[in-house]
């Protein structure tokens, strides 16, 4: 690039003075092309479903996708969710639309957001050391080593059972830790994919999103209990009966149900079952 900073004509001609390469002379303005000015580009903004975690409690939130707008600071959300619902790309810029935690609408960039967040707390003890204590136990820690049979683990078993940083990279294994205490904001429709063939609680998507923003509880969480105590929708449980003279009655006109088998005592879980959702008024999958 040649920087000018002055210039004159010479007959027809016309030179310029400037630098380029630390070098400072004139030049034939012949010989010199004029940059292309760059148009700026902008991606019509699209459907984007993902619930993100805001990182950077320094950055900012805006009410159009444009850092010149008015802005306003992330520090009071930041580590909150961001359920996004608007994804658009303004000049390299990868912008989301979404909800903050209070409920604004509001456009952030995607730099100062990240799919997901870990966070370690120092216990004051290293891993072998706690391992060693739990190892040490009176009543010894069990692994399988074969499906269906339980033996006493060793300190080594207990040390990998122990390794946080290991199981926090674990794809599935990290959902152990996951904070319960918030809903992460998963759209209905996300909801309703993943209950797609699974029994009664198919379509129920805006039954648990509900149940999560009601009582802060996380959705995954939620459903996973329900998957779990349902076997995937399918109980007699969850499909509904009724108790009439202290017998459980399945085809009966109303039907009540019970997806988390909350009072289904072992010794008769179906009828106790049945009794506390009836005592509950969960006529319903939803209510349930």
């Amino acid at each position: 690039t040649f920087n000018a900073t002055k210039q004159v004509s010479v007959g027809k001609d016309v030179y310029l003075y400037g630098t380029i390469n630390n070098r400072t002379g004139w030049v034939n303005a012949k010989d010199l092309t004029a940059p292309t000015a760059v148009k700026p580009t902008t991606s019509a903004a699209k459907d984007y479903n993902y619930t993100y975690v805001i990182k950077n409690g320094n950055g900012y939130y805006y009410v159009t996708p444009n850092s010149d707008t008015a802005k306003y600071s992330l520090k009071a959300f930041n580590e909150q969710p961001f359920a996004v619902v608007k994804e658009q790309v303004i000049n390299g810029q990868t912008w989301y639309y979404g909800k903050l935690s209070n409920g604004k609408l509001a456009w952030i960039k995607s730099t100062d957001l990240a799919k997901e967040l870990i966070k370690y707390n120092q216990t004051g003890m290293a891993l072998n050391q706690v391992a060693q204590i739990q190892a040490g136990l009176q009543y010894k820690p069990q692994v399988q080593r074969v499906p269906g049979k339980w033996t006493g683990a060793n300190f080594n078993d207990v040390k990998h059972a122990m390794d946080t940083k290991r199981l926090a990279q674990d794809p599935a294994l990290k959902y152990q830790f996951l904070r319960l205490d918030q809903p992460q904001n998963i759209s209905i429709d996300k909801i309703n994919q993943f209950l797609k063939g699974k029994g009664v609680l198919e379509n129920q998507g805006a039954a648990f999103n509900k149940a999560a923003q009601m009582y802060g509880i996380n959705e995954v969480y939620l459903i996973s209990h329900a998957l779990l105590e349902t076997g995937n929708g399918t109980s007699q449980l969850a499909k509904g009966a009724d108790v009439v003279n202290n017998k459980v009655v399945t085809n009966s006109n109303t039907k009540y149900h019970n997806v988390f088998g909350i009072a289904a005592y072992d010794n008769d879980p179906l009828r106790e079952g049945i009794k506390y959702a009836k005592q509950a008024g969960w006529d319903t999958v939803s209510k349930a």
